[in-house]
């Protein structure tokens, strides 16, 4: 009986460290950080997510208003010009970002987002005043789990 209670704690143990089992059923948070040091978790928005459950997968798809509808729960960054990296507890494979000025909060008129230049998991804000940020991330190299999640914040502090 011991014996099987000690192998029965050592597979236990080596699970965990191995991270077996770990299956991610939504996207991962998401920080942004300044190269002053100034970070914050961006706001979840949309997303789709699939991941292995048994011997199937299963998925959700999560639907939220625009970035310039969502002011009152979208995250400051204070931090104006210069490199910003993003990062997850799992980083994702790619991102790619858009921005709106802030002066187009609650718009009826939506303008179209204009294309953000990135670099690996970088990115460089606007100099020319305070903005939204829309950072889409991709997970597609994970076995158990992937999918697609917008996340977003503003930049406070160039304005």
């Amino acid at each position: 009986m011991k014996k099987h209670l000690i192998r029965l704690l050592a597979l236990a143990l080596l699970l965990t460290l191995t991270g077996c089992g770990s299956i991610r059923t939504s996207p991962p948070a998401l920080t942004v950080t300044a190269g002053s040091g100034a970070s914050a978790e961006a706001m979840l928005g949309t997303y789709s997510w699939e991941y292995e459950d048994g011997e199937s997968w299963a998925g959700i798809s999560s639907d939220s208003a625009h970035p310039l509808w969502c002011q009152e729960w979208m995250p400051a960054l204070n931090a104006s010009g210069g490199a910003v990296t993003v990062s997850a507890e799992v980083s994702p494979d790619k991102i790619t970002v858009q921005c709106w000025s802030v002066d187009n909060w609650c718009a009826d008129d939506i303008p179209d987002g204009e294309a953000v230049e990135t670099k690996g998991l970088t990115f460089t804000l606007r100099e020319d005043g305070d903005y939204v940020y829309e950072v889409t991330a991709r997970w597609n190299s994970a076995r158990k789990w992937n999918g697609t999640a917008h996340y977003c914040f503003y930049t406070e502090g160039a304005g």
